[in-house]
């Protein structure tokens, strides 16, 4: 699959699920606001601003391009911490907020 085609992959995924709404977050971009849906690890670290949108959209290619080719599923957030876009610490945070270990 060439990065063109992943590229378009990526995007189709960004314009469904990735969709940020600030009205639905709290003000000190900690905390999702408790009566909103759930929002995905991407979404809440571009929200924070713990990495920019292209980082998300490059470390999401690089997960369906694993996938695509038979590789071992990788979490987005192990993705972005291998290109040191994130720390540990910020993983751990929107993992908490999701309600989910790693």
């Amino acid at each position: 699959m060439s990065l063109i085609c992943h590229s378009h992959v990526v995007m189709m995924i960004l314009s469904t699920k990735f969709y940020i709404r600030e009205e639905a977050m709290e003000k000190d971009r900690k905390k999702l606001h408790p009566d909103q849906e759930l929002y995905r690890f991407g979404s809440i670290a571009v929200y924070r601003k713990y990495v920019t949108l292209e980082q998300v959209q490059l470390a999401l290619a690089k997960q369906i391009e694993d996938n695509v080719n038979g590789g071992k599923h990788r979490l987005l957030g192990d993705i972005l911490l291998e290109n040191n876009w994130i720390t540990d610490e910020q993983v751990e945070s929107i993992l908490s907020e999701m309600d989910v270990g790693k």
